[in-house]
């Protein structure tokens, strides 16, 4: 490597993109989902676990939560030596490791958190230990820069029916971001509703989304992508994300060209099929944006 080379990049490190979730076996979700989706951003990933999962594309099948002492020695390795750019949260695993990950992140506010509020797999079992929900109430979301909640966890956090509309959508983000959040994104990807196309069949068309920051909303559209080749996707949009608020991005732009990016990895996945259950989204393909 010539002196210039080396010059260059000691002035240039890449962006830190921590994320702090449980590992998926299958490699569609979680930690392992979270580091290819950073690298495609072009920052550097590092992970600190909480759980380990066994699961394939029809079933998670053990999942063991990472103890509080090792999951607070992994934060501070880190911290003790890294100047982290950005966090994204995953699966916790526990209430308890949903205190230790707020007592590791206290003295860095100001540090740009995504949390994804995964409570179940999208095989529909159940991650970690109860008690869950409430802790990422009290505990993450007054840290978060962004929470990205789907339909179910919504209707859970907010002990209310799950949102059949958008309108309902709008409400429930609003009651969301009343709980202490910075903002959130409220994802509607299982929204019942449907669209007309121009033939007046009832087609789901698009994929839409509500984000809320402070007294406003803007709902995030994109195309529908009929595909069983999901899963991930909720993990890997909070990743990207994460990513684009690394590399400067403010949150609805950062949202917005992370949902650009997801939507053509749908579409690329929906030609892919790993495994003989839910395949996972293909996230191999740079962004083009």
């Amino acid at each position: 490597m010539s002196n210039d080379i080396a010059a260059k990049t000691k002035e240039s490190p890449p962006k830190i993109a921590l994320t702090i979730a449980g590992s998926d076996s299958s490699g569609g979700a979680g930690i392992q989902a979270d580091l290819k989706t950073f690298s495609t951003f072009g920052c550097f990933g590092m992970s600190v676990l909480t759980a380990i999962t066994a699961q394939n594309s029809q079933a998670v099948t053990q999942v063991e939560v990472i103890k509080p002492d090792l999951l607070r020695a992994q934060l501070e390795a880190l911290f003790n030596d890294y100047t982290i750019d950005v966090v994204k949260i995953g699966m916790i695993g526990s209430a308890v490791n949903g205190r230790v990950i707020a007592e590791a992140l206290t003295p860095h506010r100001g540090l740009p958190i995504v949390l994804d509020t995964p409570l179940k797999a999208s095989t529909g079992d159940d991650l970690g230990e109860e008690g869950i929900a409430q802790a990422l109430v009290d505990d993450l979301f007054p840290m978060a820069t962004l929470i990205t909640p789907n339909l179910e966890e919504a209707a859970i956090f907010l002990a209310e029916e799950k949102a059949q509309t958008i309108e309902e959508m709008i409400t429930q983000a609003q009651n969301l971001h009343k709980l202490g959040v910075n903002a959130v994104l409220l994802k509607g990807g299982h929204l019942p509703e449907h669209n007309q196309n121009e033939a007046g069949v009832e087609v789901r068309i698009e994929a839409v989304d509500v984000m809320v920051e402070g007294q406003a909303y803007a709902l995030i559209k994109a195309p529908w992508v009929d595909t069983p080749n999901n899963h991930g996707t909720g993990c890997i949009l909070a990743a990207a994300i994460a990513a684009n608020l690394a590399i400067g991005h403010d949150c609805e732009t950062a949202i917005r060209r992370a949902k650009q990016w997801l939507t053509e990895c749908l579409k690329k996945s929906a030609f892919m099929q790993l495994g003989t259950g839910r395949g996972p989204v293909n996230i191999t393909k740079m962004p083009q944006l």
